[in-house]
């Protein structure tokens, strides 16, 4: 009975996540490698493009590569999607997510 009442109340909790234009873990990995942006901004809604400085670096270097950027941002749950492009394809990726 107790895993019947959790998932009635989880599962909506979790499709939330996943519905398009929520920046979320989930949605950010439908996005593919070899994707354009259209497909990208069909799950994530739009993006904004970005010049390279803009991108987020670690001690390593730039979090992700390409020649052109596009970043999506949860408004309110400071949550971010950013990925690379070369040859008009998503050749890589990123997530970013407050830890709490």
């Amino acid at each position: 009975m107790l895993a019947l009442v959790t998932l009635v109340v989880i599962a909506p909790l979790i499709l939330a996540e996943c519905r398009t234009g929520v920046i979320s873990e989930c949605n950010f990995e439908k996005i593919r490698l070899g994707m354009t942006v259209s497909e990208a901004e069909a799950i994530l809604g739009s993006g904004q493009e970005l010049e390279g400085k803009y991108v987020p670096y670690t001690d390593t270097g730039p979090v992700i590569n390409g020649d052109r950027f596009f970043k999506w941002e949860g408004g309110t749950t400071a949550r971010a999607v950013w990925v690379g492009i070369r040859n008009g394809r998503i050749c890589d990726k990123w997530y970013w997510e407050p830890s709490f």
